[in-house]
């Protein structure tokens, strides 16, 4: 089981209990999948799905758990609606490529690595496994699965996706050294990190929250994101301690420091709420 930053937890936690519609929930529930908590993650994620039905990292959460389950029909449904609300989305495509591969589709498998590579030119897995299912014999196949477009023509097909991303992908992939694909990393995330930075300066933490979101599920735990994360958290404490302070009627408004420590008492709460909710519900397994 992959290690799980508690910090995160906490952070996604407190935000989805201020919003429970809020697309918070994508991650929350990965979380929870990470922890073991698996009826809980799938809880979240139908719910979050419902109120989200175009958002594709939902999608992609809720085709996780429901693999952990061995559901895999359902499974592959809600990767295969991702990967159609967001073409660009290298978690959908990948997972589901293997996904069907499991499955025993290699022709669903085929299209949906060559997805992949157009996406990740440089990703080994995806190029062994594409060298190797079309070594199988042709005749299994409709002729469009070997066809391939040219990448630019075949990116502005794609409903949804920038400029950006468009932009960002190599027309004519080729093999990238470790060098080079440690240079492509940062560039991707320096991009991810200044676009979060660029709707902070605007205000739009909404804007900034998805980004950052899409910056740890591609790199992970990364000390810059870690740090992002937290500017997020400071901005939302700081807009809920805004609304929180405005005067109730027939009450004196709060100082600023008492308000202050009326919020930490009041995350602290919630914090020691859920993981209670945790520990119960490991207890009674």
């Amino acid at each position: 089981m992959d290690e799980i930053n508690p910090e995160f937890i906490e952070r996604y936690q407190l935000l989805y209990e201020q919003n429970p519609k809020s697309k918070i929930f994508a991650p929350l529930a990965e979380a929870y999948r990470k922890m073991g908590l698996t009826n809980e993650a799938l809880e979240i994620a139908e719910s979050g799905v419902s109120i989200h039905p175009t958002f594709a990292g939902g999608h992609v959460a809720l085709g996780k758990i429901l693999l952990d389950l061995n559901r895999l029909q359902e499974a592959t449904i809600a990767l295969q609606k991702a990967a159609d609300l967001a073409p660009e989305n290298i978690m959908a495509q990948s997972t589901l490529a293997d996904l069907l591969l499991k499955q025993k589709d290699p022709k669903g498998a085929l299209k949906a690595y060559k997805m992949l590579l157009f996406l990740q030119p440089e990703n080994q897995r995806a190029q062994k496994a594409v060298r190797k299912l079309e070594s199988l014999t042709a005749d299994e196949y409709e002729p469009d699965v070997f066809a391939m477009q040219p990448l630019r023509e075949t990116v502005r097909q794609w409903d949804g996706m920038s400029e950006e991303t468009r932009i960002s992908l190599n027309p004519e992939p080729s093999q990238a050294d470790e060098q080079q694909l440690s240079t492509k990393q940062s560039k991707s995330l320096e991009r991810l990190i200044s676009l979060a930075d660029a709707f902070l300066v605007r205000n739009d933490v909404d804007r900034a929250q998805e980004a950052m979101e899409e910056a740890e599920r591609q790199f992970g735990q990364h000390p810059e994101i870690i740090k992002r994360f937290r500017l997020l958290n400071q901005r939302h404490l700081a807009t809920e301690a805004e609304q929180e302070a405005e005067p109730k009627k027939g009450q004196p408004p709060l100082s600023r420091e008492d308000q202050a420590k009326e919020n930490k008492v009041q995350y602290l709460k919630k914090l020691l709420s859920h993981f209670n909710h945790v520990r119960v519900t490991r207890s009674s397994k």
